[in-house]
């Protein structure tokens, strides 16, 4: 999925698409190569190409094929005009972000970290992601996601107990440890002590618990129930056919930050399985208070690094990082933008327009 970015963060891949004010020029200076003059300079190459191309044509007309001492004097113009042309069609790049923040009209400040916390490179004065996300969502609900559309904004704002590292392992998140029975039937999940909602509440192991059930209560609904089932935890295929509650979920909160998962089967890969959003917490306060329209703007909490702030459908959806996330101080990303934009062609060219 192409991802349109603005002033991303510092993690100097590339100096000129993370929002250092530099423009790599091929070793020609910079200020010319990449502004007005270098294309002035690259012009004249061009048009000195051709008239020395216009010259010895004529001269082999007049006089034969004639030896010159100055034949790689066009392969040298050709080169030169190359490398200026080069210069100049990175300039796009340094002033993207511009573009990108006026055309989905967006607050833009400026960044809070000037250093990136591990690699110590220089970071762009503004940090705002301008993402492509295909389509509209049909869900912001972790247990109402069908597909990757809700999901990658879902996991931007919200956690569950484990995450996918940078390299596809298992980290914590909620979770700051774990362990496994004898038997392999009973995992238990130690939670963090600092993780909060987005409104400062405490995420304990009772939204977890909330959360599982929700999963599989066949009256939320979730399209993912069958996760819960596949991972093996007790009573979940008969709750998600109706015939036993979901408080017969074999899930407990033994304590307010330890939470205890029951299998039917033994599963040696469980905490794998709770990377994903169907394993996610929920906030029962909120949930129970506004219903079905507990994701709007204003009402959603969330426990991930972001929290919701705009939903324009079929326009644009804005997140902003959490103040309660327990990792808010190393998040280098202030805001993120997603564009419901189905034609890859589409994004494309608003891409390379300077979006």
């Amino acid at each position: 999925m192409l991802r349109i970015r603005f002033e991303p963060p510092g993690m100097a891949l590339n100096d000129r698409k993370y929002g250092i004010d530099r423009c790599e020029g091929g070793g020609i200076d910079t200020n010319a190569a990449c502004g007005g003059g270098g294309f002035a300079l690259a012009s004249l190459a061009l048009i000195s190409f051709i008239l020395f191309q216009w010259v010895s044509a004529m001269t082999k007309r007049s006089f034969g094929p004639v030896r010159h001492r100055f034949s790689g004097i066009p392969l040298a113009f050709l080169v030169m005009m190359l490398v200026l042309l080069k210069g100049c069609g990175d300039t796009s790049e340094i002033t993207a972000g511009a573009g990108a923040a006026d055309s989905v009209d967006t607050d833009v400040p400026e960044a809070r970290l000037q250093i990136h916390p591990v690699t110590g490179e220089p970071l762009a004065r503004r940090q705002v992601l301008v993402r492509g996300n295909s389509t509209e969502p049909a869900s912001l609900d972790p247990h109402l996601v069908q597909d990757a559309v809700g999901g990658a904004i879902v996991i931007d704002l919200f956690e569950g107990l484990t995450r996918s590292g940078p390299r596809g392992d298992t980290e914590p998140a909620l979770a700051e440890s774990w362990s496994v029975s004898e038997d392999r039937l009973t995992w238990t999940f130690q939670l963090r002590g600092d993780s909060r909602w987005s409104d400062g509440t405490p995420v304990t192991a009772e939204d977890v618990v909330y959360g599982w059930q929700r999963a599989v209560d066949p009256e939320v609904g979730s399209s993912y129930a069958y996760y819960i089932e596949t991972a093996g935890v007790k009573n979940a295929g008969p709750i998600i056919r109706g015939d036993l509650a979901p408080d017969k979920l074999g899930v407990l909160a033994s304590s307010e930050f330890t939470f205890e998962v029951t299998l039917e089967d033994p599963v040696s890969y469980l905490p794998d399985m709770t990377v994903h959003y169907t394993m996610f917490p929920a906030p029962r306060h909120v949930v129970e208070r506004y219903g079905s329209d507990w994701t709007k703007p204003g009402n959603m909490v969330s426990n991930g690094a972001y929290q919701l702030d705009l939903w324009n459908i079929g326009e644009k959806l804005e997140v902003s990082r959490n103040p309660h996330y327990r990792e808010d101080q190393g998040t280098i990303i202030d805001r993120v933008v997603y564009l419901p934009i189905e034609s890859t062609t589409a994004e494309l060219q608003r891409y390379e327009s300077g979006e």
